[in-house]
């Protein structure tokens, strides 16, 4: 396929004085480009910079048309890779937060939020037992844990949790990470309760950086 000749003359307009806002805002105008041109944009950008900015320029534009064609598969695929991540950090087996759902109504369910305190009062998935992340206290944990106990560990995303978990399974405990943390709870319609167990929409977003992750709900700091 033929690059847009609107792309050529972008490029040809820009690569001698390079400037990023003014790439920035003409991208912006270029807003029909198909998404097959991406990697031929950065191919033919490559190949007219010296060496030392191929690898910038390239990343630049790749980063640039894939945040303006497609920004949902991509902040999607960020969010998956990110939680992939996260659960593969620890010996700890990962659990959906569709199976938790249907696991719910078991007795022999243990639902752990591995959050601070202020995060698990504005919201947590119900019946979920705060036991925070720097003052966990394990040997309190494993004195109310049953023999046949299923114990779900959760936290934002699945760090602090993965964590937790890994130390239970190590107890010999039959202990799981769900997967996503209540980030991915949350994005996924399932029901948040506050500290008086009503429904809420509120969701802690542990900061700014992280809170970029929820897509529904009411996002507090």
């Amino acid at each position: 396929m033929l690059l847009d000749r609107n792309l050529h003359n972008l490029i040809d307009d820009n690569i001698e004085h390079f400037s990023l806002p003014d790439i920035v805002v003409q991208l912006n105008s270029l807003m029909n480009v198909p998404n097959s041109s991406i990697e031929q944009i950065s191919q033919l950008t490559v190949n007219r910079i010296p060496l030392s900015m191929k690898f910038s320029l390239k990343l630049f534009f790749i980063c640039i048309l894939a945040t303006l064609f497609r920004p949902l598969a991509f902040a999607e695929q960020r969010f998956e890779d990110m939680a992939n991540k996260m659960a593969d950090s620890f010996k700890a087996p990962r659990i959906s937060a569709e199976k938790l759902q249907s696991l719910m109504n078991k007795k022999n369910i243990i639902i752990l939020d591995t959050r601070e305190k202020k995060e698990f009062n504005v919201s947590h998935i119900k019946n979920a037992i705060y036991v925070g992340y720097d003052n966990f206290d394990l040997d309190d944990i494993l004195q109310k844990i049953k023999k046949d106990s299923i114990v779900v560990a959760y936290c934002s995303v699945g760090y602090r949790s993965g964590k937790i978990t890994q130390r239970l399974k190590e107890k010999g405990i039959d202990a799981y990470n769900l997967y996503g943390g209540l980030f991915n709870w949350n994005n996924t319609d399932k029901p948040l309760y506050s500290d008086t167990e009503t429904k809420t929409n509120a969701i802690h977003g542990y900061d700014k950086q992280w809170g970029k992750w929820l897509t529904k709900g009411d996002v507090v700091y």
